[in-house]
């Protein structure tokens, strides 16, 4: 399936960032949150193009961990974070967005022929990240991550 613009525009913009980086996470996380960013700003049904959007951020940051030879799990979990920081600066983080968000990394993954399971783990990791921590976000297992991350 052919990339979006969102997802050419993150890809391109994290070609060039992951080669340089040991912090995959953080830079995918932070070039996906700005473009998604400004691309929700720009769309004028935010609650209807967040999904799409939103999965093609991710699977353009596979695509470009995959060409620039960088590990897709770690880039997947920072392009997850950075999807739901990014959604939860402009509307209300909803359910059916992680989940989208969650199809579209095991798609990316399936594109350029990375291990799916390993993808979907560091994506579901991105989700409960970002979910436990995020005001912004209306997950019902928010409650239950803080939990856990206390007892740690």
């Amino acid at each position: 399936m052919a990339l979006g613009d969102m997802g050419r525009r993150i890809s391109d913009s994290l070609a060039k960032t992951i080669k340089g980086t040991r912090d995959v996470v953080s830079s995918t996380m932070e070039v996906t949150r700005n473009n998604l960013v400004d691309g929700l700003r720009a769309t004028r049904d935010v609650a209807r193009e967040a999904s799409g959007l939103a999965g093609d951020a991710v699977v353009g940051a596979i695509h470009a961990a995959n060409q620039a030879g960088s590990e897709i799990g770690s880039a997947t979990k920072g392009a997850v974070i950075g999807v739901i920081r990014g959604v939860g600066e402009v509307t209300t983080v909803m359910q059916g967005i992680l989940s989208d968000t969650i199809r579209a990394a095991i798609r990316g993954a399936s594109e350029v022929g990375g291990d799916v399971a390993a993808v979907a783990r560091q994506a579901a990791e991105g989700v409960l990240t970002a979910a436990g921590t995020e005001s912004g976000c209306a997950c019902p297992y928010r409650a239950e991550v803080s939990r856990l991350r206390e007892s740690n």
